[in-house]
């Protein structure tokens, strides 16, 4: 027996196109820019994680959060000596990475579409309301959704909130994490 849904709900980021490989590229290239600056036996990483950790409840999540940590780890671990230059690259890959276009996963759109004959279909997705707003704008799928939600923090209250505000009696949401 298949329970029956009102609404079937989407994930955005790393569900229907990619977001981590990003972040991850990122990193990388901080670790890179900053190494030189560093001393021996930083762990770079570690210690951007822990800034972002830290920035969480003051920053939220995205993009616009990691370029602010990143350059507040790389003052904080070079002591206030990172050169110009390599503030300015972080600040570039940061540009370069919100406005990158938008790569769906294969088939995205036909299950989508697929789904959405049968279903409303809404997008709850987490993180900076602009980004966000530009992806699902240059998604090419956003007309395929019956209302898209773009949230600071995913969590139970949500699900009620999305459940009263829009009438839905039950909803199933698909998500990769």
């Amino acid at each position: 027996m298949h329970p029956h849904f009102d609404v079937v709900a989407f994930d955005a980021d790393d569900t229907l196109w990619h977001s981590e490989e990003s972040f991850r590229r990122n990193e990388r290239q901080f670790v890179e820019l900053l190494r030189p600056h560093v001393a021996d036996g930083i762990d770079i990483k570690a210690a951007l994680v822990a800034i972002e950790g830290a920035n969480l409840s003051t920053y939220g999540y995205g993009v616009k959060s990691f370029g602010l940590c990143a350059v507040e780890a790389a003052l904080t671990l070079s002591n206030g000596t990172v050169p110009s230059h390599v503030l300015e690259q972080i600040l570039a890959s940061v540009k370069e990475h919100l406005t990158e276009p938008v790569r769906l996963f294969d088939e995205v759109s036909h299950v989508v579409a697929q789904v959405a004959r049968h279903h409303r279909v809404i997008m709850i997705t987490k993180g900076d309301l602009v980004h966000q707003t530009r992806k699902v704008r240059t998604s090419g799928i956003d007309h395929l959704f019956h209302h898209i939600e773009i949230v600071l923090e995913k969590e139970d209250r949500k699900s009620t909130r999305l459940n009263s505000s829009h009438g839905y009696i039950s909803y199933a949401v698909f998500c990769l994490k």
